[in-house]
C-alpha cells in the first residue's frame, strides 16, 4: 500500500465594504458541530463552529445593519456602545446580534463599525477563514486532505466501512477504512429433486480498493489507498484553537 500527499497553498479573497459587494451569495442552514438554525453565508465563518464561548465587542458608532453580506436589506441601526456578540467574520464584515433602537437584531455590519479584536485573535480568525475556504473546496471536489478532522471527512466520504482506535503514550489514533466492492456473477452447480444437474447465476461481493485514513488526535495523519486511480491528497492547516483571555 503507497501514501501519498501534496501540498496546495491557499489565500484570502479579496473582498469589498459590505457596502459595495457584489459577491454570488448562497447560504445553508447550519454547520458541522452547529446546533443552531441560522441562515448561513458563504465564505464567513461561524464562531460557535470553533470557539467555546463568545466574542463581545463593542460598538464604536452608529452601526446599520444589514440582513447578508449583499445589505439587500437594512434591519435597524445598534447605537454607539453597545456591547454585541459576534456570531460570525467575513473578510470585510461581521455578523453580530445585539441590540437595536427598538429590538434585538442579529445581521451584519462593517467592521469599522466595531472596536478591534486583539491582532493575535485576528490573525487566527483570518487563518481559520482561509482553512475554511480551502476545506469547503477540498470538500466539494470530494478530494480528503491531510489535516483534516473527522467530521470534515465523512462529508467525503460518508460513514467508514470499519472503525479501529487504539490509545498510546503518544495520544490517540483511529483508523477510518473506506472498502468499495462490486458483484461479480458466478455460476453455481445445484441438483434438483430428480438428481439432475443445473446451473444458478449468483452474484458474490468482491472487494476491488480500500482507502484507509489515520487521524492522529482525531486529525488525519495518513492516507493510504490499495488502489491508485491517478488521484492524489492535499494538505490543509490543521484546526486552530484561539485563546480568548485576554478579550
Amino acid at each position: 500500500m503507497k501514501t501519498y500527499h501534496w501540498l496546495l497553498g491557499c489565500g484570502l479573497l479579496s473582498a469589498l465594504p459590505i457596502e459595495g459587494q457584489t459577491i454570488v451569495r448562497e447560504t445553508h442552514v447550519t454547520g458541522i458541530g452547529s446546533g443552531s438554525n441560522l441562515t448561513r453565508e458563504k465564505d464567513a465563518l461561524y464562531l460557535e463552529d470553533v470557539l467555546k464561548k463568545p466574542i463581545r465587542l463593542k460598538v464604536k458608532s452608529d452601526a446599520v445593519v444589514y440582513n447578508n453580506l449583499v445589505a439587500e436589506r437594512r434591519l435597524g441601526v445598534i447605537p454607539a456602545g453597545t456591547v454585541v456578540n459576534v456570531i460570525a467574520v467575513n473578510d470585510r464584515a461581521l455578523r453580530v446580534r445585539g441590540k437595536a433602537e427598538h429590538a434585538d437584531v442579529s445581521g451584519w455590519v462593517g467592521k469599522s463599525f466595531l472596536e478591534e479584536l486583539d491582532p493575535r485573535v485576528t490573525e487566527n480568525l483570518t487563518k481559520m477563514l482561509e482553512r475554511q475556504k480551502l476545506v469547503e473546496e477540498l470538500i466539494q471536489k470530494k478530494i480528503v486532505a491531510l489535516g483534516m478532522t473527522s467530521a470534515e471527512v465523512e462529508r467525503v466520504l460518508g460513514p467508514p466501512s470499519k472503525r479501529t482506535s487504539r490509545v498510546d503514550k503518544g495520544g490517540q489514533f483511529e483508523v477510518y477504512d473506506y472498502i468499495a466492492y462490486k458483484l461479480v456473477p458466478q455460476q453455481v452447480a445445484q441438483r434438483d429433486q430428480t438428481g439432475q444437474i443445473f446451473y444458478t447465476l449468483v452474484n458474490t461481493k468482491v472487494e476491488t480498493g480500500r482507502r484507509s485514513v489515520t487521524f492522529e488526535n482525531h486529525i488525519v495523519s495518513a492516507i493510504e489507498e490499495s488502489e491508485q486511480k491517478g488521484g492524489r491528497s492535499s494538505v490543509v492547516p490543521a484546526p486552530i484553537e484561539i485563546d480568548l483571555l485576554s478579550q
